[in-house]
């Protein structure tokens, strides 16, 4: 900055020599900036003038000699103070940092010198360059460089024990170690009215420090008082004791004081803490039996609580035991002394774990018996004495409990017997709970088992056991009385009328067409039964033929009703014949009666009830004779209201036909009697007149082709003239025609009171045409046998002016093996077995099959393992018309039927076909020995293939009795399902063989030859090797350009979670395709439930069975059930027509609780 010299009011100009303006005077303004000065005094100067010549001459004329100013540059000034400098007799206040410069300037040759008169507050300043002789310039070199005073600051410690070290800093300078009490000071001074801050940085281990008067400003001087306090800390001693029992105490002291009595093991604390540096010491005393020991008990205090002094008591001890007697095997008694308890296992000695002291009492107890028995304590109380104690004597028994449970099953007058361990018989006459009268100990055996007289038959699912606490009540005995429905055939009875038959005086049941019948509610086997008519069809008389017997162990189907019609007479009236005159009646073209009088006639052959009758009568010229009433159904009576009029005049009937299409032919027809063939619209007439008061009916005998004709006015009484005014009225009718596939049976179809019957595959029409504008309605109103048929488009709809034709499709119901009647868990004893047959949409089954489970009455058995899954596949033959499974020749309730030897229990294939009919071709005794026989199939009948465990593939031939088979699969031994497609073996491995030399893998195999009769390695299908295990399949040939089958559906028999990838309400179902050299898995093709909710996994499947129908291939699947019993497993329906990968799941039926669904087969074909 510019400074002005203290004093200084302003400077001159002098005018000069050449009459320059006088001087001009400049006042001093402290407050301008530099740069106003500057532009001040260059104002100034300007004002003046300048010396032109150079600095240092003298002017030409003698003036004066040049001066310049002097000055420099300020540094080191703090803000806030300012310094006084002086060049001779000039004084100059500076304020800030900067350059500055004296106002008076010196004479060029004279000598400056810039001191410091006055240095800042607390700070003293040099100058350097800042004296010499003036040249021809200024001066701006003088620098002056200000700093601050600075002074110690310290004080003294006090309190500091020796040895310990104390870390102090001032504000945030270097750290000062201070080792001894007594002064200090810090090695940095501070600047002069700055701040100190004196802080402890770092305490004396175990000190406490604290700082007073440590901080202040610095005045001129430096800091001694400074104050350090620093006091010793003191800490707690604390520890752990154990060995301290319930009611021992002992006492702690600590240097031989501060006493604490401990009653318990566990922490301790001393109250008096101890200062850092002094010493601790603890001691016990004790009273025996306990004596104790302390560790780390001693020691100086550091800088942190003693907390790990441990004291051990030990009490002087002996173990507490004895005996223990009768306790049952895989039992515990629990005994306790009150504060402890241990469990013994078994008979013999025991000891509690822990010892009991000295001199102290005991008491043992039972506090928890072994489960169903009671137990004594001797001995058990006492007084330790030195000594250990066994001498506590436990004695157990076991408890009695009931056994009883619940009887199901029989029926009014049946009995069952039951016995436990083969005695205490029980005779049970009636449903519900029973209790043995003798009550069995705990954890004893008992096995309950039932006898009964045929056809009642009794099983005992969980008969056997332990019994448990509370005794057993849950025992089941489940029996069923082995029932066959009695039926026949009827034969004879008119359409439209019904028969009512009964059995056994109990049982009704209404006929109404001709064909097979059954009765609904089985009849006991070995009972009598006694079918007989309860109510005659109207106009008939029905014989009950081989209507009475008794069962035999199969269904009665041989009882035979034969229906014959009465016959009534036909009777009527003559009138208006005179004498002499007569008149031949005939009736139905024949049987012909004359009259020749008046009255009543009755003609001499009856008409049986429901045949027509038609009367007619003729009469030699000029007599005419006219029959009224004449025609009809003969129904329950004789027809008496026929009415025959005669005269000699008689007049013609006719009138007029409009509508009739150009071609077509009209039949009409009058009383019944005379047809007149109409061809063209017009005018009609009849040929034979209708004598005087003779009534008339005219109708249409015969339809025009396509045509429907309405007749008007068409009766009447001829009264003295031609009749003319009849009128017949023809329009154009449509036929509702019916297209019909995949049929093999004979279907009923209707609409409205229409009815057709079609048993073949093609077109055919209802009777009565359709005129436009009428509503038709086609449903079915009988399926065929074994398959469910469908109006799939057309069924509904309004006549138009061309023939409708309605589609319908027909395709076989699914036929499943259902194992376990539901009353019992399913089990590996021999369980009997129905096949249900189901349509594709569901409900209830429209037939169920027994198969016979006993051969008490002689007949032919089968039964298979409950619980084996991979028993009760089902197929179907060759040809179609059987259906073949295979089981064990045993009675119900065999126990573990699987495991029985062949020669004593047959390994059989049972068969069926449409109606029902079963039969036991193949009885064997030397295959599947002790092992279990699954599936079998057929051709035609004529040769059986099986499979099975333990056995493989084998071949038989149908025989009478007991016959041998031939192993057929070289090297492989577990098969599954085994069937015929396309006229080839084709079986599925269970598990591969060990060795393996073939490589065979899990998956679909077949033989070299079609159909083996010799034993011959079996071939892996090319390529087709399922990655889990598999069990039902089918195959198909859908593909013309490949030969042979080239479809398959595959089962899987493992759920498939969403963990693993598998998608909830699917199907685990693989579907492959063969391309004429190997086959491929279609990856995409994942069936899906409708419902959603019904699976929440990729769900396993069991059995298969694919048959094509006209809309696509009908896929039946039964779903796996690896337990092999319970509720729950689905049959599943879905048609695979090409259109989606996801084709939509039905689900057929569920089996019921205690049975499951098994093999799975389209119906067999008749």
């Amino acid at each position: 900055m510019v400074g002005l010299a203290d004093g200084a009011v302003g400077s001159s100009c002098v005018p000069n020599r050449h009459g320059d303006p006088p001087p001009m005077r400049l006042m001093s303004r402290p407050s301008f900036s530099s740069a106003a000065l500057v532009g001040l005094l260059s104002v100034v100067l300007t004002a003046c003038g300048s010396d032109p010549k150079p600095p240092g001459e003298p002017d030409a004329g003698g003036g004066e000699v040049p001066s310049y100013s002097v000055g420099g540059m300020l540094s080191g000034l703090r803000d806030g103070t300012q310094v006084v400098l002086r060049n001779g007799e000039e004084s100059l206040r500076v304020t800030t940092n900067d350059s500055f410069s004296f106002s008076q300037k010196v004479a060029r040759g004279a000598a400056y010198a810039v001191t410091v008169q006055s240095p800042p507050e607390g700070a003293s300043c040099t100058v350097e360059s800042g004296s010499g002789t003036m040249g021809n310039a200024d001066v701006t070199s003088v620098a002056v460089t200000c700093g601050a005073n600075t002074y110690p600051v310290g004080g003294v410690v006090s309190g500091l024990l020796e040895g310990a070290s104390l870390e102090l800093r001032n504000n945030d300078g270097p750290v000062l170690t201070v080792s001894a009490n007594g002064p200090f000071q810090f090695p940095t001074e501070v600047v002069d009215l700055a701040g100190y801050s004196v802080t402890v940085q770092s305490s004396p281990e175990g000190h406490d420090c604290t700082v007073e008067r440590g901080a202040g400003t610095v005045q001129g001087s430096a800091v001694t008082d400074v104050a350090i306090t620093c006091a010793a800390r003191t800490f707690g001693v604390r520890g752990s004791l154990f060995g301290l029992t319930q009611g021992q105490s002992v006492v702690l002291k600590n240097n031989g004081g501060d006493a604490i009595t401990i009653t318990a093991s566990g922490q301790f604390a001393f109250a008096t803490p101890v200062a850092f540096g002094a010493s601790y010491d603890v001691t016990v005393e004790a009273v025996y039996p306990v004596a104790c020991t302390v560790s780390r008990g001693t020691g100086t205090m550091g800088n942190q609580p003693v907390t790990n002094v441990s004291v051990s008591c030990k009490t002087t001890r002996f173990s507490l035991g004895g005996t223990v007697t009768g306790i049952l095997p895989a039992s515990s008694v629990e005994l306790t002394t009150g504060t402890e308890s241990i469990r013994v296992n078994a008979d013999g000695a025991f000891a509690f774990v822990g010892p009991v002291d000295d001199l102290s009492g005991y008491s043992v107890t039972v506090s928890s018996p072994p489960m169903g028995q009671a137990c004594d304590v001797r001995n058990g109380t006492g007084t330790v004495s030195g000594a250990n104690v066994t001498s506590v004597v436990v004695t157990c028994w076991a408890l009695e409990y009931s056994l009883g449970g619940s009887v199901a099953g029989l029926s009014g007058g049946q009995s069952v017997v039951l016995k436990n361990n083969g005695g205490d018989a029980l005779t049970v006459a009636s449903n519900g709970s029973f209790t043995f009268p003798t009550p069995v100990s705990y954890w004893s055996t008992y096995a309950v088992t039932a006898e009964a007289r045929y056809p009642l038959i009794c099983s005992v699912p969980n008969g056997t056991g332990r019994i448990g606490v509370g005794g057993i009540a849950d025992v089941v005995v489940s029996c069923t009385t082995r029932s066959f429905t009695v039926g026949g055939e009827v034969a004879g009875l008119v359409e439209g009328t019904a028969l009512e038959l009964w059995n056994n005086e109990q049982e009704r049941l209404t006929v109404s067409a001709n064909g097979p019948f059954a009765f609904l509610q089985p009849v006991a086997d070995l009972s009598a039964y006694s079918v007989s008519v309860m109510t005659q069809p109207e106009g008939q008389s029905c014989e009950v033929r081989q209507g009475t017997g008794t069962l035999g162990g199969a269904a009665v189907t041989s009882v035979s009703v034969v229906c014959s019609p009465r016959s009534y007479l036909v009777r009527g009236t003559v009138a208006g014949l005179g004498d002499g005159q007569s008149a031949v009646l005939r009736n139905n073209g024949g049987d012909d009666l004359t009259v020749s009088a008046d009255g009543a006639f009755a003609f001499p052959t009856p008409v049986a009830f429901g045949a027509t009758y038609s009367v007619t009568a003729q009469a030699t010229a000029p007599l005419v004779c006219t029959v009224s009433n004449g025609t009809g159904t003969m129904g329950e009576g004789d027809v008496t209201h026929i009415e025959v009029l005669c005269g000699t005049a008689s007049y013609p009937v006719g009138g007029s036909v409009s509508g009739l299409a150009e071609g077509a032919m009209l039949e009409l027809q009058n009383n019944g009697d005379e047809v007149l063939l109409v061809s063209a619209n017009g005018a009609f007439t009849f040929a034979q007149q209708v004598a005087e008061q003779g009534s008339y009916s005219v109708t249409v005998k015969t339809q025009p082709e396509n045509q429907r004709c309405a007749v008007s006015s068409g009766g009447g009484t001829v009264s003295g003239a031609p009749v003319t005014n009849i009128v017949v009225t023809c329009e154009n009718v449509y036929r509702l025609r019916v297209s019909v596939s995949g049929l093999t049976g004979t279907l009923g179809l209707k609409s409205g009171a229409d009815t057709l019957t079609v048993a073949t595959d093609g077109e055919s029409s209802f009777p009565l045409p359709l005129r436009p504008g009428e509503a038709y309605a086609v449903e079915v109103s009988r399926h065929p046998t074994g398959q469910t048929c469908e109006v799939v488009s057309g069924g509904t709809g309004t006549m138009g002016e061309a023939h409708v034709t309605v589609m319908v499709a027909c395709e076989a119901n699914a036929m499943v093996v259902r194992v376990g009647a539901g009353a019992a868990a399913l089990n590996t004893n021999a369980t009997e077995i129905f096949i249900d047959e189901y349509r594709p949409m569901g409900g209830a089954p429209v037939r169920t099959f027994a198969i016979p489970a006993s051969s008490a009455a002689g007949a032919a058995r089968l039964t298979v393992a409950g619980s084996d899954v991979h028993q009760g596949y089902l197929s179907r033959s060759g040809n179609g018309r059987l259906l073949t499974f295979t089981g064990f020749d045993a009675d119900v309730g065999l126990a573990n039927v699987s495991g029985t030897a062949a020669s004593e229990t047959p390994r059989v294939i049972g068969q069926l076909d449409l109606a029902g009919t079963f039969t036991l071709p193949v009885r064997l005794s030397d295959a599947y020995d002790r092992d279990q026989v699954r599936a079998a199939s057929t051709v035609d009948g004529t040769g059986y293939w099986l499979s099975g465990r333990g056995g493989g593939i084998r071949h038989a031939l149908p025989a009478e009795n007991t016959t041998v088979s031939t192993a057929i699969s070289t090297g492989v031994t577990d098969t599954r399902f085994v069937s015929l497609f396309d006229g080839r073996v084709y079986f599925s491995l269970g598990i591969p063989p060990s060795p393996n030399p073939q490589g065979y893998n899990q998956g679909v195999l077949t033989f070299p030859t079609e159909q083996p009769t010799a034993a011959v390695a079996p071939n892996q299908l090319p390529s087709f090797s399922t990655t889990f295990n598999s069990s039902g399949f089918a195959l198909l040939d859908e593909r013309p350009e490949v030969a042979g089958v080239d479809t398959a559906y595959v089962s899987i028999n493992l759920n498939q979670n969403a963990s693993q990838g598998g998608t909830p309400d699917t199907l685990r179902l693989e579907k492959w395709t063969f391309d004429g050299v190997s086959w491929s898995k279609v990856s995409s093709f994942v069936p899906t439930f409708a419902v959603a909710g019904t699976t929440t996994v990729r769900i396993a499947t069991h059995g298969v069975s694919a048959v094509r129908t006209p809309r696509g291939v009908r896929v039946y699947v039964t779903t796996y059930q690896s337990s092999g019993g319970g509720a729950g497993n689905l049959l599943v329906s879905f048609l695979d027509d090409g259109s989606s990968s996801t084709p939509s799941v039905r689900v057929v039926a569920t089996a019921l609780a205690n049975t499951s669904f098994r093999g799975v087969s389209a119906s067999p074909l008749p």
